[in-house]
Parts: structure tokens; sequence; C-alpha cells
């Protein structure tokens, strides 16, 4: 990313009246603070890349699915591939959310994230925070009659049977490109 400094911020060099000497109108330190508070105002006005700045619905319900999982322990790619982008813009769909629904939990998150030294932070920070978030509206699993219990146990079930239906469909590959192999060295 590559950060234009507005030209109030850029040394300026003027000539001295008969002399060559060149001096500059900014101090450094004058210079430092105005760098500062140029990059903090740019993460405020930051959309992370999503041009979602500033409109009212920045996601799609599907994509509010994802940001809600992630925020209940999903990881970005698994998020990701539920909605059918790429991580990275997940990621930046998951902070432009984050920033626009709570802005002052946001920008303490960020803080925290930026004194650990972290360039962006990372989602585990955030998690901890959900019900800042979303309400209790937007949890399903508050509102369902079943046991959280049955639910994760169904949910474990499933994904038992997609590692078993990913495996078959590796060895259906890997059959067809052996096949292929065979047939074309004769």
């Amino acid at each position: 990313m590559v950060f234009l400094l507005p030209d109030s911020m850029k040394y300026r060099q003027n000539k001295k009246d008969s002399d060559s000497q060149e001096t500059s109108d900014i101090g450094e330190f004058s210079v430092l603070g105005e760098c500062i508070s140029f990059m903090t105002s740019h993460v405020e006005k930051s959309d992370f890349g999503t041009n979602l700045a500033g409109k009212d619905s920045v996601q799609s319900q599907d994509v509010k699915s994802a940001i809600l999982s992630i925020f209940l322990g999903a990881r970005i790619h698994d998020a990701a591939v539920l909605v059918g982008i790429s991580d990275r813009t997940m990621r930046d769909r998951f902070l432009t959310y984050c920033k626009q629904t709570n802005p002052e939990r946001f920008e303490s998150i960020y803080e925290c994230a930026a004194h650990r030294g972290y360039s962006t932070p990372p989602v585990e920070l955030f998690q901890r925070h959900v019900m800042e978030f979303f309400n209790e509206e937007d949890l399903p699993i508050l509102h369902q009659q079943s046991s959280p219990s049955l639910v994760k146990e169904l949910a474990e079930k499933n994904v038992e049977n997609a590692k078993v239906q990913l495996s078959l469909a590796r060895i259906r590959l890997s059959v067809v490109d052996g096949m292929s192999r065979i047939l074309g060295s004769e």
C-alpha cells in the first residue's frame, strides 16, 4: 500500500535571499505529527478495499452470516468458501463490517493489535466481543429448539461425512490420472 502525502506534509525547500542555502518550512516534529495524523485519518476513512464505505447495507445476508461464523470461530477461508469470494476479500469485508457496526470497539481492537505488532488485527481479537457487533436475534443457535450439544454433534457428523466425500473424490481423481498415464503411454 502506498500512501501519498499531501503537499502540506512534504518538506518544502526555499532559497534564501542571495545565498543558495536551503531551509525547510516545516520542522521535523510537526511533519511527524502531521504524518501520524494523516495515517490515522486514512485508517478512519478506509473501507479495506471493499469500495463499500459509507453505504448503509454493506453486506448481503450471506456475507453477514459468514462474518458471524468468523466471530463464532470459523476460519476466514471457510467463511470465504461459503459465500464464494477470496480469503482477502472476506477479511476485508469482515473488517469493514466491524468498523461500520461498532467504530469505537473497532478502534480499540485496532490499537491493541498495533501495539502487539500487527498491521491488520487478527480475527481472534474480535471474537470475544461478538455481542458488541451482533445482537441476540442475529445468533441462530439461541433461537433453536434443540440443545447446543445436539447441534454440535450434528455439525461434527457433517464434517466427518464431508471428509469421507473429499477422500472419495481424491481417489476418483487419482484413478482418472492413473488411467490417463497408462493409456497415454501405450
